[in-house]
């Protein structure tokens, strides 16, 4: 099994909870983290002109098995036309923490 976080990020706070809450309480992850607005400014290309401001970022835990689960949810949920969605693998280092995870999916 292929241990994916998938990122994205969002200007406000009740979509990223609102995002956690479903893919919690669906099982597509056992755990997922909002990172603070006041921690996160991002700077990007809009419409040929440069944005910048305050945003949430929501690291969600999941399985290559559940992945397209989690993206549905951030497709469905999101206030942005075009929201970042990115993933990466990752491994898991310890054994109780790994086996709370997989007990926690689905």
């Amino acid at each position: 099994m292929i241990y994916k976080i998938v990122k994205t990020t969002t200007d406000n706070k009740s979509v990223a909870e609102k995002i956690i809450k479903e893919v919690t309480s669906n099982a597509f992850s056992p755990c997922a983290q909002v990172i603070d607005a006041d921690g996160c400014e991002s700077s990007y290309l809009w419409k040929g002109k440069l944005e910048t401001e305050k945003e949430f970022v929501l690291e969600i835990k999941t399985n290559s098995k559940f992945l397209k689960n989690v993206v549905k949810v951030i497709k469905k949920y999101h206030n942005y036309d075009t929201p970042e969605i990115i993933s990466y693998d990752f491994e898991i280092l310890s054994e109780k923490y790994e086996k709370w995870f997989h007990e926690n999916l689905e």
